[in-house]
């Protein structure tokens, strides 16, 4: 889920994020795109997803 809230939620790339955690860009591409799959088809995941982007939009709203 982290690689898909640096998409999300800021400038960073996944090659950014690969460099500082250590990890391929193409296994965080294909992270990304199995999460975001299963929250076509898993409520839950969708939700958690839904309450970042709330929590984030709120955080961000409160900065401006």
């Amino acid at each position: 889920m982290a690689a898909w809230g640096i998409l999300e939620f800021s400038d960073a790339t996944l090659t950014e994020l690969g460099r500082e955690i250590g990890r391929d860009v193409t296994s965080l591409s294909s992270a990304v795109r199995r999460l975001v799959e299963r929250s076509k088809k898993d409520s839950k995941t969708a939700e958690r997803m839904n309450q970042l982007r709330d929590g984030f939009a709120k955080n961000a709203s409160l900065q401006a």
